[in-house]
């Protein structure tokens, strides 16, 4: 990484879980151990959220989510937000009377937040996604969540730590199961 951006030495020792993007020149960098870090390589900055003793090894998921960023700690949601004629941004709690079971990831769907949980299935919040939105559960998939992914025909495909892949179609809320049984 050294090679390519000087400023950005750092990763080179850290252990990385996940690289994603949002919008050109920013990738966001979730590691296992030093929380969350932005790698702009318009600005030529590394900037790191997330990096104190509560949550730098917590950090799980990331999505942009009705054109805010929205970060899941295990237990808890968070937003950043662009500060104004900076590249940096603002940590909000989101929810933050609520405590989730243990968050694996978060995904973007149909003006939906959902949320999978290791152990506790699916969670969704419908928007506007806000410190009063209630957090309802999604009885069609139990147990732990792995990952979300959505396919040509916009049903939402659902990873389980167990249970198979769900696939959900939205139009007619049915889900039907794969799975190795």
């Amino acid at each position: 990484i050294t090679e390519l951006f000087p400023f950005a030495s750092l990763l080179e020792k850290v252990p990385i879980k996940k690289i994603t993007r949002f919008q050109e020149n920013e990738y966001w960098i979730i590691t296992f151990n030093r929380g969350l870090f932005l790698l702009n390589t318009a600005s030529q900055t590394l900037t790191s959220y997330f990096d104190g003793d509560a949550n730098r090894s917590k950090v799980t998921s990331i999505v942009l989510h009705d054109s805010k960023l929205v970060v899941a700690c295990l237990q808890h949601l968070f937003y950043l937000l662009p500060q104004t004629n900076s590249n940096l941004y603002k940590i909000q709690p989101l929810l933050s009377g609520f405590s989730f079971p243990e968050i694996k990831e978060v995904f973007s769907y149909h003006d939906n937040l959902w949320i999978g949980t290791i152990s506790e299935g699916c969670l969704l919040i419908q928007n506007p996604v806000d410190e009063k939105s209630p957090v309802k559960s999604f009885n069609k998939v139990s147990g732990g969540i792995g990952c979300f992914v959505t396919d040509t025909n916009d049903n939402l495909w659902i990873g389980t730590r167990g249970g198979g892949i769900v696939q959900y179609n939205p139009f007619t809320q049915t889900t039907e199961v794969a799975s190795n049984s």
